[in-house]
């Protein structure tokens, strides 16, 4: 954790720097839709999710004059609409339909760069699967490379890589900064903080939620392959006091999924897993599903209406996500019979093809 402590101390160290002479801003944009007239919807900080004040809908349209002492990367949430932008002096123009290109100031322009680069990406991404789908090879090595690419962030993670770290090294010291390393560590990993940390400039560095977001990666080796499991407390679905040391480590391979009633990747996952277990189960593995960040009588209803027959614990909060360091989820763990993490991000096909490569062993 000393990279944490240098943070925090960077951070005190710049409160000076971050102290701005105070500057007028004006908020301007449109909704696609007019059902909102007269109502008031919030601006959100990113940084630590503060209100900071409110829009007025006329029709629907809204023009917001403000004051600050400093560049905040912010948000605005109107119904179902919402729009990315940075506050700085002059006006600002609000891209509620698209919700990335804020324009009429330099850092707004320069974030719907930011915004322009992450659609390359994608656009990268349907080319790999074209290529893909229309490639000249087998059937099994093409349903394998698809796999890879849908359910293997790693191939993702490398793209965001290639086209966001020159921008992050042109933008290390501002709030668009904040953006694309907010973006660039969403599905961080330790590796990757590496790669980037030394282009994070002190500003960047001293945002609260990039400071969270760097703890939580740290706290992620924790779960990183060859790692022991780590253990807490939670419920069965009878209320009973149970652990994850009741069903992991006990001479079994086990698959430890982190679902929430929520979470729609979640319950796409549930027939998959039912599948596994009902072909699996028996001397050699165990499943265990974990509802968190959930509440409990969500929990227990998606897993009576799932039918779940394997492992489950309930009512644990987010303790296993500040644990393990992860935030995302379905998050689904293959642990050895002896306790110790194999895989710690697993989807679709790829638990069977790591369970199958498991027992070959």
């Amino acid at each position: 954790m000393k990279r944490i402590f240098i943070i925090s101390l960077l951070a005190a160290m710049i409160l000076g720097m971050q102290a701005q002479k105070p500057f007028s801003f004006t908020l301007k944009g449109t909704l696609n839709t007019t059902g909102f007239n007269g109502y008031e919807f919030p601006i959100m900080r990113y940084d630590n999710h503060k209100h900071i004040g409110k829009i007025k809908l006329k029709g629907n349209q809204f023009e917001y004059h403000g004051t600050a002492d400093s560049t905040m990367y912010c948000r605005i949430d109107a119904g179902t609409e919402f729009g990315n932008f940075i506050i700085e002096e002059g006006t600002i123009w609000v891209d509620m339909k698209t919700h990335g290109y804020p324009s009429g100031t330099p850092l707004n322009e320069a974030y719907a760069e930011l915004t322009h680069l992450k659609q390359q990406i994608e656009v990268a991404l349907d080319s790999i699967r074209k290529s893909i789908t229309q490639g000249d090879m087998d059937r099994e090595t093409r349903i394998k490379r698809l796999n890879e690419l849908e359910y293997n962030f790693s191939i993702r993670r490398e793209l965001q890589k290639k086209l966001l770290m020159p921008f992050l090294q042109k933008h290390s010291n501002d709030e668009v900064g904040v953006a694309a390393c907010q973006n660039l560590l969403s599905m961080g990993t330790p590796q990757l903080l590496d790669e980037i940390y030394p282009y994070l400039g002190e500003w960047i560095l001293s945002r609260q939620h990039i400071k969270e977001m760097i703890a939580q990666i740290e706290q992620s080796k924790k779960m990183a392959s060859g790692q022991p499991f780590i253990d807490f407390e939670g419920e069965d679905v009878n209320g009973n006091k149970v652990r994850l040391s009741d069903y992991v480590g006990k001479g079994k391979y086990v698959i430890v999924d982190y679902s929430a009633s929520w979470c729609g990747p979640c319950i796409a996952e549930m027939p998959n897993l039912a599948n596994i277990y009902n072909t699996y189960k028996g001397d050699r593995f165990d499943m265990v599903t974990v509802m968190v960040w959930d509440r409990l009588e969500a929990s227990k209803k998606m897993l009576k209406e799932f039918d779940v027959q394997w492992k489950s614990i309930v009512n644990v909060g987010m303790k296993p996500m500040e644990l393990y360091g992860f935030n995302g989820i379905p998050r689904i763990m293959l642990i050895d019979p002896n306790g110790i993490i194999l895989h710690n991000d697993l989807r679709g096909p790829l638990i069977r093809e790591q369970l199958e490569k498991a027992f070959s062993k």
